[in-house]
């Protein structure tokens, strides 16, 4: 048997982060003098953020390419991560309290390193973590089953002893098929997640003081 091994996805698991993503876009333009009009927040929601960049470039080219806005936001996002954005409560009390019982606990995330090492240091993580992957770095998303395959490989453990705490329907879903157990964060950002987590998930929780 493996070391059993937790992963956890970060924004709207660990931390509380999804309200600032959804606003970054517009806090960045605002900082540039741009004000956004109910039609371009509209727009906004519509693509999602990993595609606002390019909308942002088309429809104002003085910005730069997609990659400066994109950037841009990266560097509000990372002020607000190290002043703002809260850990969820009782997350520390529950990595210990697996540390304590022999699991190895990793963060999986689709942010990119920087917010991770932001995240850990400003809440004095270094402890709780033995390993942290961004998809955005590997280049291996994870709505992909092979990043399932590369984090055994790295990790030399099986499916059978992880699990998978995730605030994402689409994460969740991969992970169970890859035959790793999966806990379904209902973070209250998105309530219309919470019943596809209910239906996909080997449990949910709305707080880590019910594992405790």
């Amino acid at each position: 048997m493996s070391t059993p091994t937790v992963f956890f996805d970060m924004d709207g698991t660990l931390v509380d982060s999804m309200y600032y993503w959804d606003r970054a876009p517009s806090c960045v333009l605002n900082a540039l003098g741009i004000l956004p009009d109910d039609e371009m927040e509209e727009e906004f929601a519509r693509l999602g953020f990993y595609r606002i960049p390019a909308y942002v470039a088309e429809r104002f080219p003085d910005l730069g390419p997609p990659e400066a806005f994109a950037s841009r936001v990266d560097q509000w996002m990372l002020a607000r991560y190290r002043s703002e954005v809260l850990l969820k409560a009782n997350v520390r009390e529950y990595l210990r309290k697996l540390r304590s019982e022999g699991a190895r606990c990793a963060v999986l995330t689709a942010s990119a390193p920087m917010f991770i090492e932001a995240m850990v240091e400003r809440y004095h993580l270094e402890d709780c973590f033995a390993a942290a992957f961004s998809a955005r770095q590997l280049g291996i998303g994870k709505e992909d089953p092979a990043i399932y395959t590369y984090l055994f490989e790295q990790l030399d453990c099986t499916a059978e002893d992880c699990v998978l705490f995730d605030d994402s329907p689409y994460a969740v879903r991969v992970a169970s098929q890859a035959g790793l157990r999966t806990v379904g964060v209902l973070d209250p950002f998105f309530p219309q997640k919470h019943q596809a987590l209910r239906e996909i998930c080997t449990r949910t929780i709305s707080r880590y003081s019910e594992l405790l």
